[in-house]
């Protein structure tokens, strides 16, 4: 019977082994695994590469199973060894639940589970000290790491998931990092399936591999040995992990980590821990109440007004996301309604977790956006939303909804049979920990995170409970923890993109723009205002001239942001947002960066800002827009056509490109030499653009010795000399083609850049600060 259950795919479809003729021979081990099948196969990477079994199926034979999605599998098989095949050609394979369901429910007295795991990651677990010492340490000069170390695991993905149903940890932990990668389970089945069909192995293997400061633990598709193409996130491996960044008793942080802790009730350890022991979170200044709180510790909770209160309260923020349902808020008529009391009852299902949460962390006061802020009134939002600093950065903690997409999910998201991590204490003493970057996915990556409107209030708040579709997290500005590791988070967590780098705003602004402008805003004419708060944050530590999501310091470098993909500029007539030099003019597709200033980097500057200016829609300097304009002195100019090439489509997405088209000087006139750009907006196709260099950066490092960047720029028609921003361009020297590529762009600045630059300037200096720069430009 345990035969029969591995020919019969994993409860795919049913065919026989013996309908399949197979020339492969038992390899040398023979692994001590549940279920032994006919097939025994090495494990070796080679011996994968000969394994052909005889039936050779064509691109017009149908497979013996009868799937008739099962068409030319050995090209399937080819590309599946080259880690190229892809996932969609899966999508039209048989897929036979109900006979799966019965072959797991046969199996799963073969994979008995005890004191939490199944013989084959017990195995492992007991194995684990003589694995770590056969794992080839970690060199950082080898790019991709050092191979692995790999061993067999599981016979098939049937052993896997019944080890997962009947509770083994490990197993679960896999299941969700594979969930993680995008990749359920009936994927493992289905490809195990095609394998079956070809008579090809469906080991699966664990792969070990050195990392910097710990070990990555990780599974391999059925019948690879490919450690490049996994399947599901790695599990960290950390051993003796003892962090102390909170003043927890031993016996919370144990029950915290065996989830017998109730994530409130850890919460209010964190927070009692931080206000009595975090320095760096409990500031001093004095910063303003928000207009109106509402009371939780009323019955019925009512709206107050802060200028009411006798004394400066502590309460908690909520940062949520709004979705597209209607729901109960503040407006003009029902004020007073509010203030009488609030039914709770009306509220969504995530305002009633958080005014729980809210009470048990033994806090009075909650302080909601849509319950605090008079909608549809634009004076109230205006005056409120410039007070976003002093709200959430005075709050005693902000309770982020980070899994809901909406009020209908609430805060508790948290999936029975969640397992954040594995404990393993080894007789020799060692103490393990296996564990995902959770945070990373959970948090970073959260819907929530896709409002812009959220990053500033992530980054305003002192303290931050992330209630995310996993488990709970903390965030402070000391340091981070989580229900797996309530002492504090390891330092795998902090390799990802912003997790909350403990450095002044200022100093990761670059990063900050970044996120913002990866995520998502309701209504495009608050971008400025979306970003104010932060802003502000940044002004309070530098006092810098802030220039429409610019600064004054370094301005060079920042006007050189780059889209991820084409946008499009504000049509005519539209209301005014920001000038065309700053990220915030677009509405982009993706995210907008560019780099910061890099220490050991030299900088050559073909062009600088002598001055630049914007005009504030109302008092706010952080806020709204009606103008700005800068003016650059630059040294050299190219004159061109910018030309849409394209592309076609792969996966969905636009493979099209820009380039511009610039005549070769004097004899060759006709002869056109072209380059790659990048505009800011995809109606330039055929437009009259300039080229302006702004700066080299001369690096040391093999792929970063030369760069020239600068801007594409458009002539307003008004007046002259006068520009708004349409792109940019970087022409990099990291291998002999574009080393090639870029002395062709020099030799046409050598040619004629300083001709063009003084035919299309607005005005010449006489003494220029830097002698070459004797042009000047105006950027609206």
């Amino acid at each position: 019977m345990a035969n029969d259950l591995v020919s019969e795919l994993s409860g795919l479809h049913v065919v026989s082994q013996q309908e399949l003729p197979s020339t492969e021979e038992p390899g040398n081990d023979e692994l001590p695994l549940p279920d032994p099948s006919p097939i025994v196969p090495s494990v070796s990477r080679e011996e994968h590469n000969i394994w052909k079994a005889d039936y050779k199926q064509t691109e017009d034979t149908l497979c013996p199973c009868g799937d008739e999605a099962h068409n030319n599998l050995e090209k399937w098989y080819e590309d599946y060894l080259e880690s190229s095949a892809e996932e969609k050609l899966l999508l039209q394979d048989r897929f036979n639940k109900a006979a799966l369901e019965d072959n797991i429910q046969q199996l799963s007295s073969q994979v008995p589970v005890s004191n939490g795991y199944c013989p084959s990651c017990q195995k492992l677990l007991d194995e684990w000290p003589g694995i770590i010492k056969k794992v080839p340490e970690y060199d950082p000069t080898e790019l991709g790491g050092k191979r692995p170390y790999q061993q067999a695991h599981y016979k098939n993905t049937l052993e896997f998931e019944a080890g997962h149903r009947n509770g083994c940890q490990l197993c679960t932990l896999f299941v969700q990092c594979s969930i993680n990668r995008g990749y359920p389970l009936e994927n493992w089945h289905k490809k195990e399936n095609r394998l079956n069909c070809l008579g090809k192995s469906t080991l699966i293997l664990v792969s070990v591999q050195s990392e910097e400061g710990y070990l990555n633990l990780t599974l391999t598709w059925p019948g690879l040995d490919n450690y490049c193409w996994l399947p599901a996130d790695p599990l960290y491996c950390i051993k003796n992990y003892d962090q102390k960044l909170f003043t927890l008793k031993k016996e919370a942080t144990r029950l915290a980590a065996h989830g017998e802790l109730s994530q409130l009730e850890l919460a209010k350890k964190w927070l009692d821990a931080c206000l009595e022991t975090h320095e760096s979170c409990n500031s001093t200044e004095d910063r303003q109440l928000p207009t109106r709180l509402v009371d939780v510790g009323s019955t019925p909770i009512r709206l107050i007004r802060s200028s009411d209160l006798t004394t400066k309260p502590r309460y908690a923020t909520l940062s949520h996301c709004w979705g597209t349902r209607n729901f109960h808020k503040l407006q003009q008529d029902n004020i007073e309604d509010f203030i009488d009391g609030i039914p709770e009852d009306k509220l969504t299902k995530t305002f009633q977790d958080a005014i729980y949460i809210t009470r048990a962390l033994g806090l009075r006061y909650l302080w909601i956006d849509s319950l605090c802020i008079i909608q549809l009134d634009n004076i109230d939002w205006r005056s409120e939303s410039a007070l976003m600093s002093s709200i959430y950065g005075g709050s005693a903690i902000t309770i982020a909804a980070a899994g809901a997409t909406d009020g209908t999910k609430g805060c508790f998201l948290k999936p029975p049979g969640f397992i954040g991590k594995v404990h393993m204490e080894l007789t020799t003493g060692e103490v393990w920990d296996f564990a995902p970057s959770e945070f990373h996915r959970s948090v970073v990556k959260s819907h929530l995170a896709g409002r812009a409107w959220a990053l500033q209030e992530r980054l305003l708040s002192p303290r931050t409970l992330h209630f995310s579709k996993t488990e709970l997290f903390w965030e402070c500005r000391h340091c981070d923890a989580s229900e797996s590791f309530p002492e504090g988070s390891p330092g795998f967590e902090y390799q990802h993109i912003f997790h909350r780098d403990r450095k002044p705003i200022s100093e990761i602004w670059h990063t900050i723009v970044k996120l913002y402008t990866g995520a998502q805003l309701t209504f495009a004419k608050d971008k400025m205002i979306a970003i104010s708060g932060i802003a502000q944050k940044a002004f309070e530590e530098t006092g810098d001239q802030y220039l429409a999501g610019l600064w004054r310091k370094d301005i060079e470098l920042q006007l050189l942001w780059c889209q991820q993909s084409p946008g499009r500029r504000l049509l005519s007539g539209s209301e005014y947002r920001a000038p065309s030099w700053s990220w915030a003019s677009v509405d982009e597709k993706g995210f907008v960066y560019y780099s910061p200033k890099v220490e050991g980097t030299k900088y050559v500057y073909h062009a600088h800002v002598l001055d630049a200016n914007v005009v504030p829609a109302g008092k706010e300097l952080f806020g709204g827009l009606v103008g700005g304009e800068l003016r650059m002195s630059y040294s050299v100019m190219l004159a061109g056509e910018m030309n849409r090439i394209q592309g076609g489509y792969w996966d969905g997405m636009d493979l099209s490109y820009y380039e511009v088209d610039i005549n070769s000087p004097g004899d060759n006139s006709d002869k056109k030499e072209t380059f790659r750009i990048y505009p800011d907006s995809d109606e330039l196709d055929g437009r009259d653009v300039y080229l302006l260099p702004v700066l080299e950066t001369l690096g040391t490092g093999k792929y970063n010795k030369r760069n020239l960047k600068g801007l594409v720029v458009l002539p307003t028609g008004g007046k002259k000399g006068e520009y708004s921003r349409a792109g940019f361009f970087d022409l990099s020297a990291f291998d002999e083609g574009h080393r090639i590529t870029q002395d062709r762009f020099l030799g046409l600045l050598e040619a004629s850049g300083k001709a063009t630059a003084e035919a299309r300037c607005a005005d010449v200096l006489e003494e220029p600060e830097s002698v070459e720069e004797r042009y000047v430009l105006t950027i609206i």
